[in-house]
């Protein structure tokens, strides 16, 4: 009975920690607003915000939007302005403008702390929301820009205590001391931790510093407004029991020097061994992205680790680590933002990637929102997705695992840290890891696909004919092959297609899908991948050849044309072709089709094209749909003045008899006459219906009918 209450206890406790998703939602720059529920950024609808720099934004436990906040004004998740929600003390232009976080052990009280810009005298302040007010929309309360520090150089973090429910605030002066102001359930302490230590700051009063999510470290940019080249980051020592920080390491010479330059945006890796800097010259338009190791925690040991991860003309911002377990930069003045995808790892294979996530229509700035330090994610790693390899499990995770226990979808388990698996048949697993770490448990699940993979064995080479050039290139849409490759396969997969075996393999180089070739007989190697599974993958390869025109069909080859015309806008066209081949039809020579009949046709000439594949051959037939006018206008102006069978010219040996409705002949025309001008021997005939008779001796067609001469 005891062992099974532990479980329920232990049940529950892993449902509340799940539950933790106040970061769901980013508000930030000019009206920007973006989703991680699912895991990847997604663009939502507009938000109202508009913040050049610092901003905030809070979810509910479940990761539904509750308000968000430039430091002056506060918005409901109506994006509407939040009742009392104006005229706040921080400004939309300092560093870290603003910080939410829920009051401790309050379902609905909040504290927003500002921050005022360029060491202003409103200073650090805190107001109350109250989100069960204004029917669950919320309302600031009379609690409201009381002041607890000034003045304030723009930078402001918050850590979360030892304890795991009170929070610091952490702000600096502008000399050389840190203050720690602690909120818990009692309020917000209105007496800081004060830490004397580290550079002098009433030269450098923008910029960020960040609390890394085990609460052991902490790093605060410090750049410069000269050319002096002091320009540094500053890592510390923080005690999330004491509020007390100490043990400086500066950084230096690694910067950007000038008026508006140096390291701006600061954020730790999930794992808490890297130290991520943005540094910007905003005068000249450029910047820079570095990653530092702080593992071994010594001067010569971190600046030894230094990479540049990024270098060019966009102007990076802050720096946020996501609940995805990625890091993202405001790259300011654009629609994008930048994303390392694998902050947890030393060098280029930390995979940074410039403009990886689009916004538009909405803009970013130089800010974006910071939070209270979440429950530290868990992921799960797979490798080796390939149906019969030994797929691999392994837990990404800052802290230590006390233990664990897998489930892998087809009723095996395992209790390794990191096992191995081999499945019997390939298909779709949900995955399941139940993490004890210390007083944390937590569940984390993924889905998986084990693949069996196409056969890129003996591809059929793409073939085209050439054109009149005769030169052996032409332009292959690679996607035909992709068609086949997967035709009847079940599956998520990659296919990518490369002009070398090691680029294949590697994934490298990709083609663009419509291609033209390079010379003639060139080889393409095809990479097949499974999503999300990249060490999952197939090569194989195939020829373009571009094939030579030939002479249409054999000596036996008959084509026949069928014209059905009269019909005004309904007439057709259709071709029979006896031969040994496979045709395709057009009546335009650019747009072919399987089909021989071609319908809805209006009168007039046109061309037959009937492509041979197995020779690279075009037969071309002009054929006439005639047709005649219902009526015609005599008068002298140009428009209608004559009456004859439209394209007529088209069929030389055609007839035309004109008569009146008494059966007078009246006129007889060829192929060559200009038409019927409405008289009779000079004399021009009145107003009337008028009939007439139409041979086609080469169709063997007659028709009759009649039009009107108007005057």
């Amino acid at each position: 009975m005891k062992r099974k209450l532990l479980l329920v206890l232990m049940l529950l406790l892993c449902i509340k920690i799940n539950a933790q998703k106040e970061a769901t939602v980013w508000t930030f720059g000019n009206n920007s607003q973006i989703d991680f529920s699912s895991g990847i950024p997604e663009l939502l609808s507009a938000s109202a915000i508009s913040s050049v720099e610092g901003c905030a934004t809070i979810s509910d436990g479940l990761g539904n939007l509750l308000f968000y906040t430039n430091g002056t004004k506060v918005w409901n998740k109506n994006n509407e302005i939040m009742t009392n929600g104006e005229d706040l003390l921080g400004s939309p232009s300092t560093s870290q403008s603003s910080i939410i976080i829920p009051k401790p052990n309050s379902s609905n009280l909040y504290y927003v702390f500002t921050l005022a810009n360029l060491g202003g005298e409103d200073g650090l302040r805190y107001s109350e929301v109250n989100t069960a007010l204004s029917n669950g929309l919320g309302s600031v309360t009379n609690v409201k820009n009381e002041l607890l520090y000034t003045p304030l150089i723009e930078r402001m973090t918050v850590a979360k205590h030892s304890n795991g429910t009170d929070y610091w605030i952490i702000v600096h002066d502008l000399g050389s001391e840190f203050l720690a102001f602690r909120v818990s359930a009692s309020g917000v302490s209105t007496n800081p931790v004060i830490s004397s230590t580290g550079a002098n700051y009433s030269n450098s009063l923008f910029g960020c510093m960040k609390v890394s999510p085990d609460s052991n470290y902490l790093a605060i940019a410090k750049p410069g407004n000269s050319v002096s080249g002091n320009n540094a980051i500053q890592i510390f020592n923080f005690d999330s029991t004491t509020g007390i920080i100490n043990n400086t390491i500066s950084i230096f010479n690694f910067f950007l020097a000038g008026e508006i330059a140096g390291p701006y945006g600061i954020e730790f890796s999930p794992n808490s061994k890297f130290v991520y800097v943005s540094d910007f010259n905003v005068q000249d338009g450029y910047s820079k992205v570095h990653q530092f190791n702080i593992e071994n925690y010594t001067l010569a040991d971190i600046t030894n680790s230094h990479v540049e991860l990024y270098s060019g003309t966009d102007v990076m911002g802050s720096i946020q680590l996501a609940s995805n377990g990625r890091i993202y930069l405001a790259n300011s003045s654009s629609t994008f933002l930048d994303e390392i995808q694998n902050p947890n790892v030393a060098g280029v294979a930390a995979n940074y990637v410039n403009k990886g996530v689009n916004i538009s229509p909405r803009l970013s700035s130089y800010g974006l929102p910071q939070f209270a330090a979440q429950t530290p994610e868990i992921y799960i790693n797979v490798s080796n997705f390939c149906f019969g390899d030994e797929t691999a499990f392994s837990l990404e995770f800052g802290q230590t695992v006390d233990s664990v226990e897998w489930t892998f979808g087809d009723g095996t388990v395992s209790n390794n840290e990191t096992p191995t698996h081999t499945y019997a048949e390939s298909g779709i697993y949900d995955i399941t890891a139940n993490v004890v770490s210390g007083t944390l448990c937590k569940t984390i699940l993924k889905t998986i696909m084990i693949a069996n993979l196409p056969n890129v064995n003996n591809l059929p080479d793409l073939e085209l004919c050439d054109d009149e050039s005769n030169d052996g290139v032409e332009i292959f849409n690679l996607e035909l092959q992709s068609d086949f490759i997967l035709t009847g396969v079940e599956g998520n997969f990659n296919v990518s297609y490369h002009l070398s075996e090691a680029d294949a393999d590697t994934g490298d180089n990709a083609l663009d899908f419509i291609y033209e070739n390079s010379v003639n007989n060139e080889e393409v190697f095809v990479r097949i991948e499974v999503v999300n599974g990249e060490d999952c993958y197939a090569v194989g390869s195939f020829l373009l050849k571009v094939l030579n025109f030939g002479d249409f069909g054999d000596n036996g080859t008959v084509v026949t044309i069928n014209v059905q015309d009269w019909a005004a806008f309904n007439n057709m066209i259709t071709v029979t072709v006896e031969g040994n081949s496979i045709y395709e039809y057009s009546i335009d020579g650019i747009n072919f089709q399987e089909s021989p009949s071609f319908s809805n046709l209006d009168a007039g000439a046109y061309i037959i094209y009937i492509k041979d594949f197995s020779k690279c051959s075009i037969f071309q037939k002009e054929v006439a749909l005639l047709d005649y006018p219902r009526f015609f206008t005599p008068n002298g102006d140009g428009v209608n003045d004559f009456w004859k069978i439209k394209f007529s010219e088209l069929e030389p040996d055609i007839e035309i008899i004109i008569f009146n409705r008494y059966g007078k002949l009246i006129r007889s025309l060829k192929s060559t006459d200009y038409g019927w001008d409405g008289t009779l021997k000079g004399n021009a005939l009145p107003q009337s219906d008028y009939w007439f008779t139409v041979k086609r001796p080469s169709r063997g067609l007659q028709h009759s009918g009649h039009f009107t001469l108007k005057r």
